[in-house]
């Protein structure tokens, strides 16, 4: 069974993900949202914003510091307010940034 948890963060609060409203503000005027939800046997989560984390499938999203990383690892920079999406079907993961799909960067040597 996949799963789907969504939360976003404050750049100013972090309180619990229950107690999180729709459009939580940062502090100065700006604001993210986020969904989540099935969609034609996919999972897609979205973050719109400057900040946010989704859980789906046990994969963590995560919007912070104009960067997207998806389990801990960055998958780069983006722009300062930009919309991330992360869908999840039976072949596989695919995240995207501003529409486009975004793999992560290869490694420095």
């Amino acid at each position: 069974m996949r799963t789907l948890f969504l939360m976003l963060a404050c750049a100013s609060c972090c309180a619990p993900a229950d107690a999180q409203p729709t459009r939580p503000t940062t502090g100065n005027g700006d604001s993210s949202t986020a969904a989540a939800g099935p969609s034609g046997g996919r999972y897609v989560a979205t973050i719109t914003g400057r900040v946010g984390i989704a859980v789906v499938d046990r994969d963590k999203v995560e919007l912070r510091d104009r960067t997207v990383y998806v389990n801990g690892r960055s998958f780069g920079r983006v722009p300062e307010v930009c919309e991330i999406r992360y869908v999840v079907s039976k072949e596989g993961a695919t995240l995207y940034v501003v529409g486009q799909p975004r793999a992560a960067p290869a490694p420095r040597r």
